[in-house]
């Protein structure tokens, strides 16, 4: 992008980014009514979905990662705009299957009342209408946007608990390990960690597991903007597990020596600080991760 002597973007650029939108817009009024309608009843049915999934983004904090899903897959196809206006139509009845498959999902959900597969059949949804609608060589350029949109659904209690749990045990049992070895006298009764001076619970929200969720998400998303071979993103994928744990280790060996050093009032000072620079952590290592597995090369010009 050409910038102004002032720093800001030129006119040219300006200009360039108005006129893209206004083709866009064109295009869209091109559109044939019927592909508007189905559109239109598309939008409308999955608004509450997405509505509904926005309050859980909101007030879990094991789904908080939820928020920015569409966003980043809003950009993404914004950034993929060039390959989607150069595929070539090639309409395909697998798509008609695929949406019926997926408004299925829809509806079932809705009468047994499940929370996690309504946003899920929004996947097969937009997928059977692309293939439908245009054909098998746009859904290869926004199959990675669409298909990210699983991580904007709400995990159920059947997947979050166990996992969390798992974190939450082994995270502690990490910690009590690493800072005993470091002659810290602590005592470990469950999840709750006893020092002479003061104690650490280590409580489900303070797990790891919503780093957890957050770091596979952005595993997908940096092997995909980077554009690796299939074996580097699975490391990526494999390695969101272990950084999760690492980092929320560091968080309560921190704690744990703040506490020691200066007391209960400023181990709870310090809980919301740690909490914040821990997840700067994880992201860092996982980005120092994929720059020793090449991700170099992204996958379009910013």
């Amino acid at each position: 992008m050409m910038e102004s002597r002032e720093g800001g973007v030129s006119p040219e650029a300006a200009r360039g980014f108005a006129q893209e939108l206004g083709g866009g817009w064109e295009a869209l009024k091109r559109a044939p009514r019927g592909v508007l309608l189905l559109v239109a009843l598309l939008v409308a049915l999955y608004a509450p979905v997405v509505a509904e999934a926005a309050k859980i983004w909101v007030k879990d904090e094991n789904q908080a990662h939820g928020v920015f899903i569409f966003p980043i897959s809003l950009f993404l196809l914004w950034m993929l705009r060039r390959e989607i206006r150069a595929a070539k139509p090639q309409p395909t009845t697998l798509g008609v299957w695929l949406l019926g498959f997926g408004l299925l999902i829809q509806t079932a959900s809705w009468v047994l009342g499940i929370k996690w597969f309504p946003m899920l059949s929004l996947i097969p949804v937009i997928a059977g209408t692309v293939l439908a609608l245009h054909g098998k060589n746009l859904w290869k350029v926004v199959a990675f946007p669409v298909c990210f949109l699983f991580f904007a659904a709400p995990m159920p209690d059947i997947i979050i608990l166990p996992l969390s749990t798992e974190v939450q045990n082994q995270s502690t049992t990490g910690s009590v390990i690493l800072m005993s070895s470091l002659g810290y006298p602590l005592i470990q009764t469950g999840n709750r960690i006893d020092t002479p001076t003061i104690s650490v619970e280590v409580a489900e929200v303070c797990s790891g597991f919503k780093k957890l969720t957050a770091l596979v998400a952005f595993a997908f998303l940096y092997g995909y903007v980077f554009n690796v071979s299939l074996w580097k993103r699975a490391v990526l994928v494999l390695a969101a597990y272990p950084i999760a744990l690492l980092a929320n280790i560091i968080r309560i060996c921190a704690l744990i020596f703040i506490g020691s050093a200066w007391g209960q009032h400023a181990l709870e000072g310090a809980h919301d600080w740690a909490e914040l620079s821990v997840l700067v952590i994880s992201f860092g290592l996982f980005v120092l991760l994929g720059r020793i597995l090449g991700c170099r090369e992204l996958r379009f010009a910013l």
